[in-house]
């Protein structure tokens, strides 16, 4: 694919992230002026997750991509990055899901107490919760199906697959930064915005790093999973019920000083913890894929210089190929994310859609934080 194609794909992919940002928008204004109405919360749940979570979140991106791409092929396989993981792989993601969840809580509060300095309160207005005697086990499963399952698959292919990996030719780089402030614009809210970015940088490296939109799938599903399942427990008795209350309570110890040393430990332990566990999934993907390549190499070894390169090729094609000149690293993410060639740079006109995007979500997460809007 000439450049010129490439720059037509990025501004493509800009423009369907535009429009669904614009109907999102829409729609969370729809809901927030309860302009259909819905009294029944189940109800309302299900229509309004069936049109942000389906509608605008997959359909609409991907019928968009499908028809204006230049290149149609395999778009779910070479966009969206559906490629199998091992059981192994998949368990260390979990546990990599729950340290960022415990990560994502300290910066969230560190965020909320900032804001707060400025004068921002929980608006007041119309909300959304179940009732206290509808906090039942079938409620908790369809507030898992609606808040962790749903946007854990749609979500994930709107950000890490059509928008990512479409704007891959500017660098992957340059594309995990501007998906990740992009999905913390996208959740509208100021309490939201920062933590939901660090978490999609996070998601978004994991992401490219294994080859595999599982992955994020997995890790965004963990988060809000836990979420929902730790509202439920608090008023269901399960365990982890007063998991809120004692950390509230911490935070609010008279002895600040040993609060604040207590909290930074613990960043420092999940740091690493999160480190480790992102090694083993390195190694249990990412260098398993490339150990194979290699050993089919070898196997064939008698065979001419024109199929071993053929091979080779097919390595660099399909993404399995590693950055293993430690020496010629400047920092340890070049070994998992190898300096790439030949990336793009749009222009000014090429990127107004990506320039609009980010201006409208800027524009809706200060309404949030001014007047308490949606």
């Amino acid at each position: 694919m000439n450049d010129v194609k490439r720059k037509k794909q990025v501004c493509i992919v800009y423009a369907i992230y535009f429009i669904a940002m614009i109907l999102f928008c829409g729609v969370r204004i729809l809901s927030a002026q309860n302009a259909i109405p819905l009294d029944n919360y189940y109800v309302y749940e299900l229509v309004y997750a069936l049109l942000i979570q389906i509608g605008i979140m997959v359909v609409i991106p991907i019928s968009i991509f499908y028809i204006f791409m230049p290149k149609k092929q395999h778009i779910l396989q070479k966009t969206l990055h559906f490629h199998k993981i091992k059981p192994s792989a998949i368990a260390i993601t979990f546990v990599i899901g729950i340290i960022l969840f415990f990560m994502n809580i300290g910066v969230a509060s560190f965020f909320n107490g900032l804001i707060s300095l400025f004068g921002w309160q929980t608006p007041l207005g119309f909300s959304t919760s179940p009732m206290l005697e509808q906090y039942t086990f079938s409620s908790f499963l369809f507030e898992l199906m609606m808040t962790a399952v749903l946007p854990a698959f749609c979500e994930e292919i709107l950000h890490r697959g059509i928008l990512l990996h479409g704007i891959q030719p500017i660098g992957y780089r340059k594309a995990i930064v501007i998906s990740s402030v992009l999905f913390g614009l996208m959740h509208m809210s100021i309490t939201k915005v920062f933590y939901a970015a660090i978490l999609g940088l996070v998601i978004g490296f994991l992401v490219v790093m294994t080859k595999s939109i599982w992955v994020g799938i997995i890790l965004h599903f963990t988060n809000n999973a836990l979420n929902v399942y730790l509202s439920y427990a608090s008023v269901k008795g399960w365990f982890g019920a007063s998991f809120y209350d004692v950390l509230n309570s911490f935070l609010t110890s008279s002895n600040v000083l040993i609060s604040i040393v207590a909290m930074m430990s613990l960043i420092v332990v999940l740091v690493f913890l999160l480190i480790y566990c992102i090694s083993k999934l390195y190694q249990k993907t990412t260098l398993s894929n490339v150990n194979t390549c290699l050993k089919t190499m070898v196997s064939k070894e008698d065979l001419q210089d024109q199929q071993t390169a053929a091979m080779i090729q097919n390595m660099i094609k399909t993404q399995t190929t590693l950055n293993v000149e430690y020496s010629l690293s400047q920092n340890p993410i070049d070994i998992v994310l190898p300096k790439e060639q030949n990336t793009i740079k749009p222009t000014l006109k090429e990127n107004i859609f990506l320039i609009g995007a980010i201006v409208l979500g800027v524009l809706i997460n200060l309404s949030t934080f001014i007047w308490g809007l949606f």
